[in-house]
């Protein structure tokens, strides 16, 4: 039995995505472990600080209510977190394998940032809007 139902349900499966509000408007993201610390799971995540680690809920949550995402891709949880763990010691880059990057590797999916590329659609239309204003 999946440590009780994961506790009887109050918190979610491994491999689902969870996430912190971050810088904003962004959000850092992880993944559900099927390990436990101090009963509760372990989280897989990038962080800008440490790089890929596998932390206690407590610390990557810390006094941020749960919120978690889905469970993007088809790849099973073992698998999923297979791969998350393949990319433990990596460290984070902004541009190029951020949070989101990870949380995608580790689902099968395409290696990208829909943060990031959002970010850059705002900036651009505010670059177009900005340049347009100049010109009068």
């Amino acid at each position: 039995m999946a440590v009780l139902e994961t506790v009887l349900g109050m918190f979610p499966p491994a491999g689902v995505v969870v996430f912190v509000p971050a810088y904003g408007l962004w959000r850092h993201k992880g993944i559900v472990s099927d390990r436990w610390h101090n009963w509760k799971p372990m989280i897989l995540c990038n962080s800008p600080i440490h790089g890929i680690i596998e932390q206690p809920w407590d610390e990557f949550f810390g006094e941020e209510p749960l919120r978690h995402e889905s469970y993007p891709g088809s790849l099973p949880a073992h698998e999923v977190l297979r791969r998350a763990r393949s990319r433990l010691g990596e460290s984070y880059f902004l541009f190029t394998f951020n949070c989101d990057h990870y949380k995608n590797y580790a689902h099968g999916l395409p290696i990208e940032s829909e943060q990031l590329r959002a970010t850059f659609a705002v900036l651009g239309s505010l670059s177009a809007v900005a340049a347009a204003f100049a010109r009068g």
